[in-house]
């Protein structure tokens, strides 16, 4: 029995040193998988952590482009408003001045002076014109003359014989008729000593001037300047995209609201 016993006994310890080096290599195998793991997780944490940084830099950056889109969009609307509203001036000061005797009195001779000697102010002005109550040009600053040339059916002339507030008129993009030239113009009312409708003072600017203008502004790569009147018609585009086609419409209300400029991604 005893040696019976001892065999059993001897048995076991053989099967157990036998394990050991299994379970040893099961441990390790299992101390390797978690070592990986731990490695991937840590990777994983790691590229989630970069990836949520870069999302914040491009959040951040995209709030520092509207911010800088906005400050130059408001700058170059000033800058903008302020031509429209010294050619407005000068509009404004003919108006009163061919209400006066004297501006009544004028030859066409003296009131193509007077409309030089404004336009030779203003460089963004491509030219002037008087146009006399039938929609016909009396005076205009080109060298070549149109003079006689009848634009009443055009709504730079005819939004004033229908509004007598004297407000201002701005128009769609156009070709003239005669130079080819794409500009939009601005006019006001004449009026005589009595109200009495006597034509149009109409002023047009240069839209080559603007997109030059415009054109000198660091504007990002696939971003655009436009120039919108009030009913978002775009008067200006920078960089030119397309020709603006010369087009009549039909009468609208004048234009009284100030302009807009938009500056941003295409």
């Amino acid at each position: 029995m005893s040696t019976s016993a001892s065999l059993v006994e001897a048995g076991g310890d053989a099967a157990m040193r036998g394990a050991q080096p299994q379970r040893a290599a099961h441990a390790a195998s299992t101390f390797r998988r978690r070592i990986m793991w731990a490695g991937i997780a840590f990777i994983a944490l790691v590229v989630i952590a970069d990836g949520y940084e870069a999302w914040q830099d491009y959040r951040a950056s995209i709030a520092r482009s509207e911010r800088m889109l906005s400050g130059l969009s408001s700058a170059l609307a000033e800058q903008t408003a302020r031509m429209i509203q010294e050619i407005d001036v000068v509009l404004q000061d003919y108006a009163e001045w061919s209400a006066s005797s004297a501006g009544l009195r004028a030859s066409p001779e003296e009131m193509r002076d007077r409309l030089r000697r404004y336009v030779a102010q203003l460089p963004f002005v491509h030219s002037a014109a008087v146009l006399g109550p039938d929609g016909h040009i009396r005076v205009t600053t080109q060298a070549r003359a149109a003079n006689g040339l009848n634009l009443s059916d055009l709504p730079v002339f005819a939004v004033h014989t229908h509004e007598a507030s004297g407000s201002l008129y701005i128009s769609t993009p156009a070709l003239g008729q005669r130079d080819r030239y794409l500009t939009f113009a601005l006019s006001r009312r004449l009026v005589d000593s009595a109200g009495r409708f006597q034509g149009v003072i109409v002023a047009r600017m240069a839209f080559e001037y603007l997109t030059r203008f415009y054109a000198t502004v660091d504007v990002s790569r696939g971003g655009s300047i436009r120039l919108l009147r009030d009913d978002g018609v775009t008067l200006a585009h920078y960089p030119t995209t397309e020709t603006v086609a010369a087009r009549r419409t039909a009468p609208t209300p004048l234009i009284r609201r100030p302009l807009a400029l938009e500056a941003g991604a295409s």
